[in-house]
């Protein structure tokens, strides 16, 4: 009938593509195979008359997404209509522009029927979470590459409703910023209003949907992903003078920034997900992901949560890679198990030194890489904890098509890399995990995130106190002996290495115990006694190891194995917290010889003690005698004396206070503190003096009866003024009286 209407035909299309797809998906295959050539002609009735069939390719492929979605169609017609209309754009008798085009058209409704039937078979109930955003995923970008930009948005929204639900806020927010990224803060026309957004200028738009993936980004503590959509709105209200809601957003930021420092925030979790069998839905079937499990999860609580998504699939317990004839079974097999992230340096991280609050986020974070680490033994024998020289490790590196977290938990691995780890590598490799382990949780409790001791006693315990693998001495044993030396001798820069990475943990578990020390109950106090001894066993062992090396006792050492290196001013910072957390438990500087004690650390070193000799002080009592008798000898109009120093015995120095010249211990050692404090020079004179009073007669005053304590302000203030001393140059009679200049001091006289 439709044949009749000859070039007519345009009239009704492409009016009438929608009730003819409706038939189509009769489930009757005669009526199927003589209406679905009818879309042949149409397109080739379109084609003829406009030079392509655009219009109609888009007609079919909205009411193809409306009717399947609604529950019609099935496999059998996804193959049907791929064959029938394959076979006529196929024909010879055909223009080269129509088979092209007609052939790429076929293509994709072929792949938008299996996308939309597999969305369709795991669209309904949380069980499927995973497997129903994956097919909304490759509907969206299905809906991206035919440039469909209406239907691409209507799948973002479904794909951002299905995280919120799930609360899967981060994943939340990545899902929006596909929409964002398609405005501009400069278009200034109008959005039609779309689902809860309502009808708005394109920047006003943009600028709501930044504000709400802030909101999920702050919801899901990424607050360093935050950042960039806050810079793009503060130029944007910078830009059209918008200063109130300029100054809230830049205070949000503010917030965010404190949020880091004071939130608790746990690292991502990520699990190897293989899906194998021929079971599985195509868009899975013998394929492997990368999934990024909630907080704390756990093995066996991923491993549940797929199984109930796919109760008739079997769990393999290894984590080799299948053979084929497990991939080739009808049945469903899973494969899960724990990767860590392989993380590389960020760039602006590079030389400097970042607090492990800030960069402990990043490791964990727009993650690519990912390992599994098998521990075997070469020789073929068993695997012993404690066998350090035969235990090689098998590195399993899987690489994704996209880093995590993203739109989706769930991101397919694009390839992977096996590599093997000699011995004294693997115990480097496990040294370094476990110092940075350390290096965060001690930083927790620093930042007063964490109270609960329990953590920090049982890493601490575990590291310090390892008896069941030996500690340092299996090392030494393993790879510090001469045989292995002369038997390997490229590994000599992995031995250094190795001893510097010890030497690091000795440093690191010094600050651990510090903080312990501070945080632990006092039922905990005698294990904590008992970590500090053993503790001081191990920097023992490690002093000798400082001396190979170089390294003071006291200068601890940052691993640096990566190909970045730390800034001398960076390690400088590392040595002074280092230092600064250490001097609770070391002798600093001993003050009677002025040697530094053994056990202080390095970083900053305190200022030198002045040099100073210790002098036998003069008797008081003597002391006195000799100015009374000096004092009954000479002329009583003698000019005023000068103002006495505080104390000649002492060397004076710019680094002294007053307060720590007052007294001497009685072995000649000085009890003093010294602070910057500069105090003037013992030989200026004061020339405002007055003038003494006459003598009165003298009185016997009992001296102090401690010889050994210098004068004091109180022993100096007799009733009888201080007469001037006998010179001891010469015996002869004294010369006549000539001016005197008073800006130079009279000596004290020597001590008898």
């Amino acid at each position: 009938m439709l044949n009749k209407l000859g070039d007519n035909k345009k009239i009704f299309i492409p009016d009438i593509v929608g009730p003819f797809l409706e038939v189509t998906l009769v489930p009757l295959e005669s009526l199927r195979k003589e209406v679905i050539p009818i879309f042949f002609d149409m397109i080739e009735c379109y084609h003829r008359d406009r030079g392509n069939f655009e219009i109609v390719e888009r007609e079919v492929i909205d009411k193809l997404d409306v009717l399947i979605s609604g529950g019609k169609g099935d496999t059998n017609y996804s193959l049907l209509m791929y064959e029938t209309l394959l076979r006529k754009f196929n024909s010879p008798d055909i223009n080269k522009s129509l088979h092209q085009n007609g052939v790429r058209f076929v293509n994709s409704v072929k792949l938008l029927l299996e996308q939309l039937l597999n969305f369709r078979e795991v669209r309904e109930g949380d069980h499927h979470s995973e497997a129903r955003m994956l097919c909304i995923v490759n509907l969206l970008n299905f809906y991206e590459e035919l440039n469909r930009h209406e239907m691409y948005l209507r799948y973002i929204w479904k794909l951002y409703t299905s995280h919120i639900s799930q609360k899967n806020f981060v994943e939340a927010a990545y899902t929006l910023e596909m929409y964002s990224s398609k405005l501009q803060f400069s278009d200034i026309t109008y959005v039609e209003k779309f689902e809860t957004l309502p009808r708005e200028r394109v920047r006003e738009r943009k600028s709501r949907l930044h504000n709400i993936i802030i909101k999920h980004f702050e919801e899901g503590k990424s607050f360093e992903n935050s950042f960039r959509f806050y810079k793009d709105l503060c130029d944007y209200n910078e830009g059209i003078f918008d200063y109130k809601e300029l100054s809230q957003s830049l205070q949000r930021q503010a917030s965010g920034y404190m949020s880091i420092l004071s939130s608790i925030r746990y690292p991502n979790d990520y699990f190897f997900v293989g899906f194998y069998g021929q079971g599985f839905p195509a868009f899975l079937r013998n394929k492997r992901f990368i999934y990024c499990g909630r907080e704390l999860a756990r093995l066996s609580l991923v491993q549940i949560r797929f199984q109930e998504q796919f109760p008739k699939a079997s769990l393999l317990n290894y984590t080799s890679d299948p053979n084929n004839e497990v991939k080739d079974s009808p049945d469903k097999f899973l494969q899960i198990y724990k990767v860590t992230c392989l993380m590389e340096e960020r760039e602006e991280f590079i030389g400097r030194d970042v607090p492990s609050l800030i960069s402990q986020f990043w490791d964990t974070n727009d993650i690519t890489c990912f390992c599994y680490d098998k521990r075997f033994n070469k020789a073929g024998g068993k695997i012993k904890d404690d066998d350090f020289a035969n235990t090689w490790l098998e590195k399993t590196k899987f690489i994704t098509v996209e880093p995590l977290p993203n739109k989706l938990r769930l991101v397919e691995i694009a390839r992977q890399e096996v590599t093997e780890l000699s011995p004294i590598n693997t115990a480097i490799e496990t040294m370094e995990k476990k110092n940075r382990e350390l290096r965060v949780l001690i930083d927790g409790y620093k930042a007063q995130r964490e109270t609960n001791a329990n953590p920090l006693t049982m890493a601490l315990n575990g590291t310090i106190d390892a008896v069941v693998q030996g500690g340092i001495k299996k090392y030494e044993e393993a790879f510090f002996s001469d045989d292995y030396s002369k038997n390997n001798p490229a590994d000599a820069e992995n031995i250094m290495y190795l001893k510097r990475i010890i030497i690091d943990q000795v440093e690191i578990l010094q600050d651990g115990i510090d903080v312990h020390g501070k945080v632990c109950a006092e039922s905990v106090k005698p294990l904590h006694d008992h970590l500090m001894t053993q503790h001081d066993k191990l920097r023992q062992d490690s002093n000798k190891y400082r001396r190979e090396l170089g390294m003071s006792s006291g200068t601890p050492y940052r691993s640096m194995r990566t190909s970045t290196i730390a800034s001398n001013s960076t390690l400088h910072r590392y040595n002074s917290t280092l230092s600064r957390n250490m001097r609770s438990r070391t002798s600093m500087i001993s003050v009677t010889s002025g040697e530094e004690s053994p056990f202080v650390t390095g970083g900053a070193t305190p200022p030198p003690l002045p040099s100073r000799k210790t002098e036998v002080l003069p008797d008081p009592q003597a002391l006195l005698r000799d100015r009374r008798t000096a004092a009954n000898a000479a002329n009583p109009d003698t000019p005023a004396l000068p103002p006495k120093k505080r104390s000649s015995l002492i060397h004076s120095s710019p680094t002294m206070n007053r307060e720590s010249q007052k007294s001497i211990n009685s072995n000649g050692s000085l009890d003093m503190s010294f602070s910057n404090t500069s105090i003037h020079n013992d030989h200026e004179v004061n020339n405002n003096v007055p003038t003494l009073p006459p003598r009165p007669k003298i009185s016997s005053t009992t001296p102090p009866d401690n010889a050994n304590n210098i004068l004091t302000d109180e022993a100096q203030a007799v009733d009888v003024p201080p007469p001037l001393p006998q010179r001891t140059n010469s015996s002869a009679a004294r010369p006549p009286k000539v001016p005197r200049d008073k800006s130079v001091p009279l000596p004290i006289p020597p001590a008898q």
